[in-house]
């Protein structure tokens, strides 16, 4: 099966950023650092994936997402503004550019299968944005 072009896009762009460049912690308020990021949508999306989901529990889910998706645009901001100095600032922006897009498309696929609509998994996104990320869902 050939690939989202999309997906292809985030996923070129997730090569060409080194993750082992992490960001300044808190600067201008920004609680996480880019390697943050996907462990902490494990935390979250994690033991649902391995579990059977309920309404309830996806709605539930779906706030959680949505406020991280609220901080994590925070973070891209302040990366983009170039405030921070930073030798690394299109490597970073790049980067928070391309968790914001998976982190947004988690929110509205979890927010979807919530209310019912099941036209799109949020499994499916979640496991190849584990698999890029490379870890198990």
């Amino acid at each position: 099966m050939a690939m989202n072009p999309l997906r292809r896009a985030v996923y070129v762009v997730l090569l060409l950023c080194p993750m082992a460049m992490p960001l300044a912690r808190d600067a201008n308020g920004c609680a996480y650092s880019a390697l943050d990021v996907a462990p902490r949508i494990k935390t979250v999306l994690g033991p649902l994936y391995a579990a059977a989901e309920n309404v309830e529990t996806l709605a539930a889910t779906h706030r959680e997402l949505a406020e991280l998706l609220l901080e994590i645009g925070h973070c891209r901001a302040v990366a983009q503004s170039g405030e921070i100095p930073d030798d690394h600032r299109q490597e970073h922006v790049a980067e928070w550019h391309a968790l914001n897009q998976w982190l947004d498309r988690l929110v509205n696929f979890v927010g979807l299968n919530a209310r019912g609509d099941t036209s799109v998994s949020w499994r499916d996104d979640y496991a190849l944005f584990a698999e890029i990320y490379e870890f198990e869902p």
